[in-house]
This record gives C-alpha cells, structure tokens and sequence, in this order.
C-alpha cells in the first residue's frame, strides 16, 4: 500500500496529516452507531477524536470507488485544520500516478438545483471528477470521459498531495 511520508504538511489544504489508516482500519468503526465520536491515535503517538457518525464514512463504507473514472480509495488520512484542535476527521484518499486524490461526496442532484442531503443522492467521486461535474446535472460515464480529455491546473493546488 502506498501511504504518504509522517510529518507531511499539505499547506494546498491546509490540513495537517495526523496518522493513516487502511480502508479495513475504518469502517467497522463508521459502523458502531452507539459511538458517534472515536479515538484514534496518531502517527506521533496522540490520541485524536473523530466524529464516526458523518454521511461521507457511511457513503464510502457503500462504494469507495469514484462513479466517473473507477478511481478507488483505499487510505484514510486523519487530518486537522489547526494545531490547537482536539477533533479531527477522515478524509479517503485513492492514489493515481504516484499522486494521493481526495475522494468525495457528490451529490447526485446538486444542491444548487434543488437537491437533498440524503443517501440516495449521495454518490462517491474524485476530487477531479467532481470538479468537472460541478453543479451540472451529467452522467458519470461523461464526466470520465471529459476527465480522460483534461487535467484542471488548480485541483493540483488543492486535493493533491504528490508522493
């Protein structure tokens, strides 16, 4: 499995790695209804509290593969925006071209065009393929294609983290 370095600071997010997990390492715990909020310990040997009860965990635990371009996420990166946090999260990470990819959750409908937060209209995507769909209302099978035709300049900056 490849997982990025400790220590690494991806200032293009501004979220500090914290600890990584394996796919397996995190979803019996996403299923513990009774618990909404773990402990999970760092890579520097902390504990950190998540909140397990989010919709993306329960999303990913359904597909973690992205519906556009078959991108799969396999690690979790325990993440935080700031040092002075207690709470952190999970964010799932598929790896393309020795590069760590952001995972998402899109909705379906987007909510610009009247759409719910619910998990029927939840659907998992890469960060790109997200970025291409935006808020249009297109089949996933033509959001792959157009990202076969393209690369966006600023997701580099963004929800990459290169290895």
């Amino acid at each position: 499995m490849i997982l990025p370095p400790k220590n690494i600071m991806c200032s293009s997010h501004g979220l500090k790695i914290l600890g990584r997990y394996a796919w397996d390492d995190i979803i019996p715990y996403e299923q513990g209804v009774n618990e909404s909020i773990r402990k999970f310990r760092g890579d520097d040997g902390n504990f950190y509290y998540v909140k397990m009860n989010s919709p993306r965990y329960k999303l990913f635990e359904k597909n973690n593969i992205c519906v556009a371009c078959g991108l799969v996420g396999f690690v979790y990166l325990l993440e935080r925006r700031r040092e002075d946090e207690d709470i952190a999260h999970f964010n799932l990470y598929g790896v393309e071209n020795n590069t760590l990819i952001l995972m998402t959750k899109d909705h379906i409908l987007p909510k610009a065009n009247g759409g719910k937060d619910r998990m029927d209209n939840y659907q998992t995507m890469c960060y790109i393929c997200n970025q291409i769909k935006t808020n249009l209302e297109i089949r996933p099978e033509l959001v792959g294609q157009m990202r076969q035709c393209f690369v966006l300049p600023h997701a580099r900056e963004q929800r990459y983290i290169t290895l």
